[in-house]
């Protein structure tokens, strides 16, 4: 669940050039929202290895000016450091080539692309990784959250939501007791909720679906169904599929590479059309930002790193002791 980092070099520059003021900022009005001062103390805590899109002899020169101006760049004097102490590795690499790396490929696409242009690479949109770019960085809130209530007009559809649901992914567990328990709810709401998650198009890798449900019907019923769900709103999507039927589970959450997405009344509260069925909150939170919240996890509640880490560990144990319908290799439980 922790993700690799991988960085243009305009993008850390940009980044460094605009922290002091948020630094400053913090200091006169340390309540408001500080995105910059957020994502660095994230990256800080996440102490996950860094790849820059740069050469040795780049990094190299920037660590000698370091050291003749500390203050040029303190952040990365900070990782530099971190680096020595053995809590993280700084590497560097061709951003084209990145996915034939074996560190990547070890890290099963886990990476957060932070990129100083809002034009994503082809290879990001390939492999289903979350891309940061410098100027969208309000976009991602570590915790975004809705209360939706019942029967809230014109909100009768999960399209409603998409906003705390969609994200680039390439793998995910579902984790409802009634997602599946008709053909009704299958058609519906976990139709609509697919269809945010799947990307447009095929990607280079299959895209890993494993769904843990209470069984309903008969697994080989509900499995037919899903894939037949998938394929017709996804029909050149290169997928694999796992359904395991348990009941050991009150969760009702979906976990991806890249996000945790909570919704405590489960996400199949628009099954009678126009009606929605019961209150609730339905909450998406990147774990990338997630770091920034970890001094505080002790105190609080568990955050959604480690909340998705004891769950993926409990449906890991689960799919190995019951049986289940298709592929028996998933991402997240390796």
């Amino acid at each position: 669940m922790i993700p690799k980092i991988c960085c243009e070099i305009e993008f850390w520059n940009a980044f460094v050039n605009s922290l002091d003021e948020a630094i400053q900022n913090s200091k006169i009005n340390p309540n408001a929202s500080n995105k910059l001062l957020q994502l660095w103390r994230a990256i800080y805590n996440l102490k996950s290895d860094i790849f820059f899109n740069c050469s040795k002899e780049q990094i190299v020169q920037k660590v000698q000016k370091i050291k003749q101006d500390p203050k040029s760049d303190e952040c990365f004097l900070t990782l530099w450091k971190q680096s020595a102490n053995g809590c993280r590795d700084i590497r560097c690499i061709d951003s084209a080539a990145m996915f034939e790396d074996e560190n990547f490929v070890n890290a099963n696409y886990n990476i957060v692309y932070f990129s100083k242009d809002t034009m994503q690479t082809p290879s990001l949109q390939e492999y289903g990784i979350l891309n940061v770019c410098f100027d969208d960085l309000e976009k991602y809130d570590y915790k975004k959250e809705k209360y939706i209530e019942r029967n809230s007009v014109n909100r009768t559809s999960w399209k409603n939501y998409e906003e705390y649901i969609a994200h680039p992914c390439n793998s995910i567990v579902l984790i409802d007791n009634y997602i599946l328990a008709n053909e009704q709810v299958i058609n519906t709401d976990f139709m609509e909720l697919i269809q945010m998650l799947l990307p447009s198009k095929s990607l280079a890798i299959p895209v890993h679906i494993f769904i843990i449900t209470q069984e309903k019907m008969p697994l080989s019923s509900m499995y037919q169904k899903v894939n037949d769900c998938i394929k017709q709103c996804r029909p050149q999507l290169n997928f694999s599929l796992t359904i395991c039927p348990s009941s050991e589970f009150h969760d009702r959450c979906i976990i991806t590479n890249n996000a945790y997405i909570w919704c405590g009344a489960g996400f199949g509260i628009f099954k009678k059309q126009g009606y929605v069925n019961k209150p609730t909150t339905i909450s998406k939170s990147f774990f990338f930002y997630d770091y920034y919240y970890d001094q505080l996890a002790s105190q609080q509640e568990d955050s959604s790193v480690k909340t998705a880490k004891k769950i993926l560990n409990h449906v890991k144990k689960i799919s190995t002791t019951t049986r289940s319908e298709g592929a028996k290799e998933h991402r997240l439980l390796k």
